[in-house]
């Protein structure tokens, strides 16, 4: 199902209903467009500023890439789901579903890192909208910002839920390792956006 060709109700229904996904890494990758989408209209607001409109082609693909992924993490969890429900009769039946499942969770965890890699690009793109961007519409910059931040955490969730069933050690260390160190390194750019604005609106 391509989720962003749903309305949001329709979504919201998805969402909402007894079946796995969609679920939370679809719902972080829709914050990600929604913050791609309230920086090119900050931007759109915004007068002779060459440098910000160098975004805007950056951000169109930001959308498409966020709706991409919104897919992609539920296909990625029903591959493990569909994983774990391999015969497991035999010796070697055993052997290969415990090879797809382990295969099928890195694939679970790469792709809300990727989620995280595109929200952290937005929170950066969100400080220096709301710097330079129209100051009418700052908080607009704010909220896209701290969209991108709840998609990005949201995604962290996601990698480390499944990481922690993946017996590849190294794998394991190196995912986790990024994770880390964008959610760490977006705390701190989310609270400079955030005196940005405070300081804007002041």
């Amino acid at each position: 199902m391509a989720f962003a060709n749903l309305s949001l109700k329709e979504f919201s229904e998805e969402v909402a209903s007894n079946k796995p996904t969609p679920g939370g890494g679809s719902v972080a990758a829709l914050s990600a467009a929604l913050s791609s989408s309230l920086l090119k209209m900050v931007i759109v607001l915004t007068k002779d500023n060459n440098e910000l409109d160098s975004f805007k082609s950056d951000l169109n693909k930001d959308i498409q890439d966020a709706f991409h992924l919104m897919d992609k993490d539920s296909d990625s969890f029903n591959e493990v789901m569909k994983a774990f429900k391999m015969s497991k009769e035999t010796e070697l039946e055993k052997q290969k579903r415990k090879e797809a499942i382990q295969a099928g969770l890195k694939k679970a965890s790469l792709t809300p890192l990727d989620t995280m890699k595109l929200a952290y690009k937005l929170i950066e793109i969100s400080i220096k909208v709301a710097r330079h961007g129209n100051k009418n519409a700052v908080t607009d910059a704010g909220v896209a910002g701290y969209m991108a931040f709840s998609a990005l955490q949201g995604g962290y969730y996601n990698v480390i839920i499944n990481t922690a069933s993946i017996n590849d050690e190294d794998f394991v260390n190196t995912t986790e390792k990024e994770a880390n160190e964008m959610l760490e390194r977006s705390k701190s750019l989310l609270e400079e956006l955030n005196d940005i604005v405070i300081n804007t609106v002041s």
